[in-house]
């Protein structure tokens, strides 16, 4: 009975001491970046400026995924490059033979150098076409006035990333338009709701819209503060965010310390002014976070900066894990944080 009872106990021992290994063998998960779309396209450029896929790849479901797996990608090198997108291969070759004649995508409209007898012969429709790619990507800054050329920070108001394409081959001048992150300037506004912060250099607003003719519909928000063109007056845009779903309006998204030191957050954007907001500088969640999926409102829960710059910023990763938090710490009103 006891060589029994002493052999079950050997057993447990043994079992334990394997599954230790096992576990111990197993390699760690790591993060390899955005995963690939699963369908053949061919990058001509390490840029991905040009990209071509088959015609019966192309639908919006793969587009969206593509144009989203390059803009990931672009959040280490601080930015993807603009990209056009083929299906047809006679147009990318006159594309290309546009580009050596110094036409432009977007204003060539004689009828496109396809060549004298292609096989098969084109559509009527090659020459009416606006532009030679059946779909385009590009990212500009959230504030057009940036002007890098005098040191301003193109990245300091956040980006305006967007793509648009024909739903339709066979009607290629139809676009739809769609935003993956910040806003457009593209398309008018409606369902306008605005909230003004009283400040000595003026007030800062926070405007919350619909967008017309884009995709996705959902509450856009924008961040303003006054400025003065020569001598007229006008806004400056803090950054744009799309968040995945509407926000609740709280008036601690705006906190002003004195007519110099103001800051403003929303969703997993913080920016903060310590010049009466004529420079800013943006925290993005998306690009200092790369373990974080993009776009809950939610990851920024709670700020908290004394009048001496040091403070806390209280994020929430995962909405499922309410209880699971990080803490950044700031000791300059937030121009930087740090576990």
């Amino acid at each position: 009975m006891r060589s029994l009872q002493m052999m079950r106990t050997y057993l447990l021992i043994l079992l334990i001491i394997m599954t230790g290994l096992i576990s111990c063998s197993r390699p760690s998960k790591e993060k390899t970046g955005p995963a690939q779309p699963d369908f053949p396209f061919i990058m001509e450029n390490e840029k991905a400026s040009v990209i071509f896929i088959e015609p019966e790849y192309y639908n919006q479901k793969n587009i969206h995924r593509l144009f989203l797996w390059h803009y990931k990608r672009g959040l280490k090198i601080d930015n993807a490059s603009d990209v056009m997108l083929f299906t047809d291969k006679r147009l990318l070759d006159a594309y290309h033979i546009a580009s050596l004649k110094k036409y432009t995508d977007w204003s060539y409209r004689e009828p496109l150098p396809i060549g004298s007898n292609p096989s098969p012969s084109p559509s009527p429709w090659y020459s009416s076409r606006l532009h030679y790619y059946d779909a385009n990507y590009f990212i500009v800054p959230s504030e057009s006035s940036i002007d890098p050329n005098k040191g301003e920070d193109r990245s300091s108001r956040g980006y305006n990333v967007e793509y648009s394409f024909a739903p339709d081959l066979i009607k290629p001048n139809e676009i739809k338009k769609v935003v993956l992150r910040g806003a457009t300037w593209r398309e008018g506004k409606y369902n306008i709701e605005t909230h003004e912060f009283p400040w000595a250099p003026g007030k800062i607003t926070l405007e919350a819209y619909d967008i017309y003719n884009v995709e996705p519909k959902g509450r856009y928000y924008t961040f303003t503060v006054p400025r003065m063109i020569g001598d007229y007056r006008s806004t400056s845009i803090v950054f744009n965010i799309l968040p995945d779903k509407p926000v609740e309006f709280n008036r601690k998204l705006v906190q002003i310390f004195n007519d110099r030191i103001a800051y403003v957050y929303l969703g997993w954007m913080y920016s903060v002014t310590l010049d009466g907001g004529r420079t800013w500088h943006l925290w993005d969640g998306e690009r200092k976070l790369p373990e974080w999926e993009c776009c809950d409102p939610g990851l920024i829960q709670e700020i908290s900066i004394s009048d001496q710059g040091t403070g806390i910023m209280t994020l929430r990763p995962d909405p499922k894990k309410t209880e699971s938090l990080i803490r950044l710490k700031t000791s300059d009103f937030g121009q930087h944080w740090a576990q």
